[in-house]
């Protein structure tokens, strides 16, 4: 099956309401677009600390694949770069056990954790979320942060 090109490789949605970062991967990410990817996710990262105090990320890769290595290290120490503050976390939904074993391989550990369903991501990271916390969504004021591979 060929990959729909009219759909942004990636999308990223603040809800400003939870501090909850969503994040959905539509395509395999090539070098470039990696990293204007990795540059968004600092930058909603960096608006989610500000306004919450952490950082929680809910990332749906599920449209994703295999990473090839160059990309799957990057995205550890990004991952590394973003994460490492008491309250942060980053649940990745994955497709297949593959995916989740390549996550464990590279990238987990106690604020980064990979999982098949929403729901079971969801209740991860609701828990360690404050009690009246609920995610809304994203947020209404806060458009998609979307590129398309332009080149």
């Amino acid at each position: 099956m060929l990959p729909d090109l009219t759909r942004p490789p990636y999308a990223i949605a603040p809800d400003t309401g939870t501090g909850l970062v969503h994040v959905k991967v539509n395509a395999l990410l090539s070098r470039e677009t990696f990293d204007a990817y990795a540059a968004d996710l600092r930058a909603a990262a960096r608006d989610a600390r500000a306004r919450s105090g952490y950082v929680r990320m809910l990332i749906d890769s599920t449209s994703g694949s295999i990473l090839p290595i160059g990309i799957a290290q990057a995205a550890a120490a990004l991952k590394d770069e973003l994460v490492g503050k008491p309250g942060d976390r980053v649940a990745v939904i994955v497709v297949s056990m593959l995916q989740r074993l390549q996550m464990q391989h590279m990238a987990l550990g106690e604020n980064t954790m990979a999982f098949l369903s929403e729901a079971e991501a969801r209740a991860w990271l609701a828990g360690a979320a404050a009690p009246d916390a609920q995610d809304t969504g994203p947020a209404e004021d806060q458009p998609y942060l979307a590129r398309a591979a332009a080149r």
